[in-house]
């Protein structure tokens, strides 16, 4: 090969590299961007006790399991009106991880006008689109599973309804 025919070469290879990192960080600011829009879509929606709004940001197992699960189970006990002293709820996002091409781990901040507090939630990529995917465990109906790994005691969300509702805290949970 001679000098000249190595530039072009040279240039080419140069050019090629940077074109698959450029498509690269735009794949993943689009992800984020969904990502973004679902965590808060979700997280707005929940944190204001607007679940049939957070259905759409939700994977079907996260509607059947979880969101369903709050409402009739939680929610039909709760006094309404202590838990509107809660909202609105404020969300931030404070940070997004890609886990994989398909999950992604989002910090964000909520705030009421009675607390704060940060939190981490799961999404997963299903048929192109960002879901949250926070499931209920059926088998310890006391465990919201975040993943294979993670899991959330839902004790706490018992007791702080029955707190609201009663303004005394819960009693002691009988074993069977």
């Amino acid at each position: 090969m001679t000098k000249h025919s190595i530039i072009p070469l040279m240039l080419l290879l140069a050019f090629s590299t940077t074109a698959c990192e450029s498509h690269g960080q735009k794949l993943q600011k689009k992800d984020k961007r969904q990502i973004e829009k679902a965590a808060y879509g979700y997280l707005d929606a929940t944190g204001n006790y607007r679940f049939k709004d957070a259905y759409k940001y939700a994977t079907k197992e996260t509607r059947e399991r979880t969101l369903k699960f709050i409402e009739k189970n939680i929610m039909t006990k709760a006094d309404t009106a202590s838990l509107m002293r809660e909202t609105p709820a404020v969300i931030t996002i404070t940070g997004i991880t890609l886990t994989s091409d398909t999950t992604a781990s989002v910090m964000f901040h909520k705030s009421t006008p009675v607390s704060e507090r940060n939190n981490i939630i799961e999404l997963v990529k299903r048929d192109k689109e960002w879901k949250v995917n926070m499931v209920l465990d059926n088998n310890q109906p006391d465990v919201l599973k975040k993943d294979k790994n993670t899991v959330i005691d839902t004790n706490s969300i018992r007791n702080k309804v029955f707190e609201v509702k009663t303004g005394a805290p819960p009693p002691p949970k009988k074993r069977q």
